[in-house]
Formats: C-alpha cells, structure tokens, sequence
C-alpha cells in the first residue's frame, strides 16, 4: 500500500487500526477531509469557540497575571483618593466623603470650568441641612430654572429662570424682580445706624436719573429724589395721568396735562354744580365745595349754623347762615383808644359823588373819589403796591351818620332861634 492517501473514511477504516499503512509516511499533504471528530482528544483538547467562550466567561483575576497596567479594583479605587484639610474626611473603606460644615472648604477656579461639579439626569441639586433646623436644596430644573427650595415647607423661596428673571416666592416670574407675598411688608431696604438714605435708584445706560428715597435726619420720603432740575412727578389713573408735580414745586390736578404758574392748580373740563364740585373739602361730620359753572363761582358750606368767615391776620369778616350780607367785629370789648368823630360835615361837604366805569370794563357804578378822602381820613384809604388807591366803603357809613347828625344839630338849632 505503497503512497496511500490518508482520508477520513480511511482512518475510520480499520486498515490504519491494523497498522497496514504504518510503512508508510503519512504527511499533512496527505491528510484529507479528517475533523475532530475522527481524533480521539487526549490531555490536551482541541480548540473550538463555545470552549474558548466558556473558559473566557469563567476567568477571574486570579487566573491572570498582571503587567505594568494593574487591572481595576474597588480597594485600588479607594485607595486612589485622597483628600487634604478639615473641610473634608474620606473613608478608604466605604469610599465615602463627608463635609465638615464647621470648616469652611474652599474651591479654586475660574469662571468658565469652576472646581466643583454635581450632575444628574434628572434636576442637578445640592442639599444642605444643619440639624435641629431644615434642609434647603440648590437645583437646577430641565427648563434651566435656578432655585433655592426649603425642603421642609416644600416651597421654592427663589427662582432665577432662564431669561435672568428673579422671582421671590413666584415659580413663575414675569419681571427682572418678581415678588409674591402674603403679608403686608414685601420689600424692605434698610441701612446701618449713620446711613443718610434708603433709595430705589432709576438708571439709564449706568447714569442715574432719580430715585424713591428716605433720609433718615428728617425721617421724610423724598419722591423722586432727582438733582435735574427739570424732573417731574406724575400720578396716573385709568392710562391717563391726573396729577403732577413740577419741578418747581407747582402741584397740578387735572383729567389731562395742563400747565400753569400756580401753586396749586385744580382744572376739569366738567362744568361743576353743588352735586358734583370742583373740589370739596371734608370735615368731621360737615364740608365746604367749590365749583364753577358758566355764571359764577360758588363756595358752599353744608351746615346751617356755622359760617363762612374771611380772616387777614388776626381780623376779618364772616358770612352768616342765610345772609346777604358780611359781619366783622364790632363790639366795645374789642376795642380801645375811643374817640368821637368831629367837624365831619364841613371836611365832606365838598367830596365828589359820582357815577362812573373802570377803564376796564363798561360796567356803570357810584360811589366816591379816593383821593377826596384820603387827608382827612387816611383809615378808609388804602395804597396797593401799585400806588394805586382803595376805599373800605362800610367805614364810610359811620362819617356820613356823623355829617347827618351833626346836619341835624344844625336845624334844631335854627328851629330853636326861629321859634324865639
């Protein structure tokens, strides 16, 4: 069997198990369709995947030695870490790191990396809590709000979203400052013992324009508190505004912007009546109203036994209630240096009554010359800043009864001489 080809039949053949061929060389060029199969395994097994997959699986560290690069354990990791200072301490056991709040740990960086990171799917947060008092939490929502949460109340306290709004006790603010609350005071600005103001400042472009502000000297509210001086304040109602303030000081009340040199300047379109005034002033219990219509200007009180009175320093005249005509003082007790008027007919004889209009209007009246008066009774006369001159003409009354008594003295007397 000289230079016979080894197949697989053949070995599975009994003529290799004879040893008919173990004459002859068998080589590898002559091994043909033979498989594991027809190999009977020793010590040593042949190779296949699922073998080398199951001695793969099985492997632990132990059946491998290390080179340069130690493989990976929980105690090397552990190990690895190491943390420096009080602020911190670090367990090599558990690998936990626990803060120290009585120290104060610090963090150094810049503003674009920063050295202390806390992240997670879900709102990035960072718990605080000191015992016996409460937890707030530092969180970061999917809508890139910012929020400080009092875990306890389970309420935010401050939000800071997306657009920079701030918002104190809103989830939702709608303004660059946004503050919600439930009692009374929300806002509070306070200084120091020694400050001079509390203000809320107004800016443009950095440059400040003016401000609400309190000084605290003379414990007043300056509004707005400005040194240009061609600022105003103004009140708005009903998208109108009704009221403002010059900056000269002049106060303007009106249903639409108007100007005037007054102090005080009231205006309304509206021509008034007693139901519905110009302005009104209120008592305890009783008023004055004010109002003008196209005849006249009116100044009504609402009680029937008060008055109106008239008063130039210490003195002056009143209206009672239901006359037509004023009431000044008059009685002895209120008076001293009492004289009786004389010779008064011969000094009035010759004053002029006339009849006449001012230069400035048409109007027909009658009455007396100043100037005829003013030597002999200078009390009746009086000079405005003008030079110009007036005449208190009640006080004419008691002159012109003491020309008609002393006239009637007179005729008694002739009465006198003719019946004798």
């Amino acid at each position: 069997m000289a230079n016979t080809k080894v197949t697989g039949d053949l070995i599975a053949s009994s003529t290799i198990a004879t040893g008919n061929i173990a004459d002859n060389a068998v080589t590898s060029d002559k091994i043909s369709g033979i498989t594991t199969a027809h190999i009977t395994e020793g010590a040593n097994l042949y190779y296949t995947d699922a073998r080398a997959d199951a001695r793969i699986t099985a492997a632990t560290t132990s059946d491998l030695s290390e080179g340069t690069n130690l493989y990976y354990t929980d105690a090397r990791a552990r190990g690895a870490v190491s943390v420096s200072g009080n602020a911190l301490s670090y367990n090599s056991s558990t690998g936990v790191i626990t803060s120290n709040f009585e120290e104060s740990p610090t963090f150094t960086g810049n503003v674009n990396t920063g050295r202390l990171f806390v992240e997670q799917s879900g709102a990035d947060m960072i718990d605080m809590t000191r015992t016996g008092v409460g937890t707030y939490r530092l969180a970061i929502s999917g809508s890139d709000a910012f929020s400080v949460f009092d875990v306890g109340a389970n309420a935010d306290r401050l939000i800071i979203n997306s657009s920079g709004q701030v918002g104190i006790g809103t989830t939702s603010p709608s303004n660059s400052l946004h503050i919600l609350g439930t009692s009374d005071q929300q806002l509070k600005i306070d200084v120091t013992s020694g400050g001079t103001f509390s203000s809320i400042n107004f800016a443009e472009a950095g440059s400040n324009k003016a401000a609400i502000a309190y000084k605290h000297s003379t414990n007043e509210i300056q509004l707005p508190y400005s040194n240009n001086t061609s600022s105003f304040v103004t009140m708005m109602a009903g998208g109108s505004e009704r009221m403002r303030i010059t900056s000269g000081g002049n106060v303007l009340i009106s249903d639409g912007v108007e100007s005037s040199n007054a102090k005080l300047f009231v205006y309304d379109s509206k021509t008034g009546s007693e139901s519905s005034p110009h302005f009104s002033i209120l008592g305890n219990g009783y008023s004055a109203h004010h109002w003008l219509d196209t005849v006249a200007y009116y100044i009504k009180q609402n009680s029937a036994g008060r008055s109106l009175r008239i008063i130039s320093s210490s003195n002056g005249v009143k209206l009672d209630p239901g006359a037509t005509a004023w009431n000044s003082n008059s009685d002895i007790a209120l008076k001293e240096n009492i004289k009786p008027l004389e010779n008064v007919l011969d000094k009035i004889k010759d004053y002029r009554c006339v009849e006449y209009n001012l230069k400035t209007d048409d109007d027909k009246k009658i009455g007396f010359i100043a100037q005829d008066w003013e030597n002999d009774f200078a009390p009746i006369v009086n000079k405005d800043e003008n030079e110009m001159l007036g005449m208190k003409y009640t006080e004419t009354i008691p002159v012109l009864l003491k020309a008609i008594q002393e006239l009637k003295a007179e005729v008694e007397l002739l009465k006198t001489q003719i019946n004798n």
